[in-house]
């Protein structure tokens, strides 16, 4: 829970195999009843620990009750699990690489190895195209230094809510020649 911030029962399930729809509903009521967590509607039940279930784990993270933030949330979650739940997950960590222009730094909405190779999540809600067009130069510079060092570049995975977006978004990963795993709602569900 401390990883994820915020979680639907579905998800829970999936990562923690509570097993069926009413064995999960029954550990997270008792685990909702011990005050470890607790949860508020949206269009469905959503988790996240209270004070005293993140003292016990040592998690300092408070989560930000914002709608926007917590459907964010709830999309990563949901390519972490269609990812197959790494263990070097890291959310929001800040990456910088040096180009000629000097140090560039962004932060990307997760960061995971597989085979030896870095993995870059954005995940895009309703963020405006000019913003994703600049997260996308800045993957574009990347990709080009780990070429030109000939090594393979890290990869990168959009996941947006429409068809529409995920269009937007191949085009403009071609027109700067990124390497990028575009992924919408439908993908994965």
């Amino acid at each position: 829970m401390a990883r994820l911030k915020f979680a639907t029962r579905e998800q829970l399930q999936v990562i923690n195999s509570l097993g069926g729809n009413r064995n999960a509903n029954r550990i997270l009521k008792e685990v909702e009843l011990d005050k470890l967590i607790r949860s508020f509607r949206r269009e469905q039940k959503i988790y996240c620990l209270t004070k005293k279930g993140r003292d016990m784990i040592n998690c300092d993270t408070i989560p930000i009750r914002r709608e926007g933030y917590v459907q964010h949330t709830l999309m990563a979650n949901d390519i972490f699990i269609y990812k197959g739940m790494p263990n070097d997950w890291r959310v929001e960590e800040p990456t910088a690489f040096k180009t000629v222009r000097g140090k560039v730094k962004f932060v990307p909405d997760a960061v995971y190895s597989e085979s030896d190779r870095t993995n870059f999540i954005e995940v895009d809600r309703h963020q405006r195209m000019n913003e994703n067009r600049n997260k996308i130069k800045i993957y574009s510079e990347l990709q080009s230094v780990f070429r030109l060092q000939k090594i393979r570049p890290p990869s990168l995975t959009f996941y947006t809510m429409t068809q529409v977006r995920k269009r937007r978004l191949k085009k403009i990963c071609d027109e700067f020649k990124v390497e990028a795993e575009i992924l919408e709602v439908e993908d994965i569900r």
